[in-house]
């Protein structure tokens, strides 16, 4: 019974652990904002983004944190400061062919 259990912890644990994924601390080279697709989408490219996120991440208007992580993003832009992007691997942006990452969370550094 208990090895069980303890298969069972571990098969969910690597699942949650392999559903985001962050950047590297990384300087933003571009941010784009979409007026129509998506109600308002933003595309963010970092210079290091992560290896299951080689676009980059997007986030959309209506997440509840949208707000609060534009602003990160926006200050870290133009303070040229670097930031860590962690992003949802399985929530990929339909918008285009690359692989961008729905935002989990922003970290200004």
């Amino acid at each position: 019974m208990r090895e069980t259990l303890f298969i069972i912890c571990l098969l969910f644990s690597g699942a949650a652990a392999a559903a985001t994924e962050s950047s590297s601390q990384s300087k933003i080279n571009k941010l784009y904002s979409y007026s129509e697709y998506g109600g308002g989408d933003v595309i963010v490219k970092l210079s290091g983004n992560g290896p299951s996120c080689l676009a980059g991440y997007w986030l959309k208007k209506t997440d509840p944190g949208f707000q609060a992580n534009l602003s990160i993003l926006l200050a870290a832009y133009h303070a040229n400061k670097d930031i860590v992007v962690t992003g949802h691997t399985d929530q990929i942006w339909s918008g285009s062919s690359g692989k961008y990452c729905h935002v989990y969370s922003v970290s200004y550094r």
